[in-house]
């Protein structure tokens, strides 16, 4: 059976409970809506890999543990085992997200953003900081902070912090 059809079968009595239905099926994808929300769920056949989105958010291993204070696993499961756990996040940790409670929405939706914040800032923080290493090595003390200032200062190690001072005052 394939991948929409295991969903279906499985679920159906929770889409059905909180008044969704179908929009968009094929083997491998899974495109459902209310009223208020659009849920997605797709298997990528190459990389064994299940997805769920609610409202263009993932609901990952990360999203469940950081947000939803939750032990369940979605990500690099069994499609039977993602399933199950599906049904056990609809009847508990997701129930008002699937009701559509607005507080919960826009708290989602937050962490969401939050979350996007967070891996810009580490991908920018991966490319900058070894720029930095080296104009701070080759003396280039005004592209050094040029550089850090494109980084919360804040967020810094100590010995970076100190680097720019250092740097400010020989500029």
């Amino acid at each position: 059976m394939d991948f929409a059809r295991r969903i279906i079968e499985k679920l159906n009595t929770h889409f059905w409970r909180y008044g969704f239905h179908i929009v968009e099926e094929r083997t491998d994808f899974l495109k459902l809506k209310s009223n208020k929300i659009t849920i997605v769920f797709s298997h990528d056949w190459r990389g064994n890999e299940n997805n769920f989105f609610f409202q263009n958010i993932e609901i990952n291993n990360d999203a469940l543990k950081s947000f939803f204070h939750s032990d369940l696993k979605l990500s690099q499961l069994p499609i039977d085992q993602f399933v199950i756990n599906l049904g056990l996040f609809f009847d508990n940790e997701g129930k008002s997200l699937m009701m559509g409670d607005e507080k919960k929405l826009s708290e989602i939706e937050t962490f969401n953003l939050v979350r996007a914040r967070k891996y810009t800032n580490n991908l920018i923080r991966s490319q900058v900081l070894p720029e930095a290493d080296r104009a701070w090595h080759s003396k280039d003390f005004k592209n050094f902070i040029l550089l850090l200032d494109k980084l919360d200062i804040g967020d810094l190690a100590q010995s970076y912090k100190l680097k720019y001072e250092i740097a400010k005052k020989k500029v």
